[in-house]
């Protein structure tokens, strides 16, 4: 049996993926210092961020031009730069897409959602 998996159904696991990784931060107080030392924190954040780079993958060339507030293949690149470096996790680079990217990942992802 095939699921029917469209734009939106996408759309929400990237908006899931994006509150878990804000929820890993807040608890861990928003440390980069934590992130650092704790292996189960960076493999929580960077499962998360390959969820929401897969995620952005699935998503039609056509979504991407007509939604394109969002560095789409940057988001996709992101991912590939984590897995196939993954024993080597650039922890900047990790807590730079925490701070700066995902929260308008987010809040951008929201806006699709209540116009679909």
């Amino acid at each position: 049996m095939k699921i029917d998996r469209d734009n939106k159904y996408f759309i929400e696991l990237i908006v899931k993926h994006c509150q878990r990784i804000h929820d890993f931060t807040k608890r861990f107080n928003g440390s980069k210092k934590m992130l650092l030392q704790d292996m189960a924190y960076q493999e929580c954040v960077t499962m998360s961020i390959l969820q929401i780079g897969e995620n952005a993958n699935n998503l039609d060339d056509d979504f991407k031009k007509n939604y394109n507030e969002q560095p789409w293949d940057d988001i996709i690149k992101a991912r590939h730069k984590i897995t196939h470096h993954y024993d080597e996790i650039d922890v900047d680079f990790v807590w730079e897409i925490i701070n700066n990217d995902l929260p308008l990942l987010q809040k951008y992802c929201e806006k699709i959602l209540n116009e679909l």
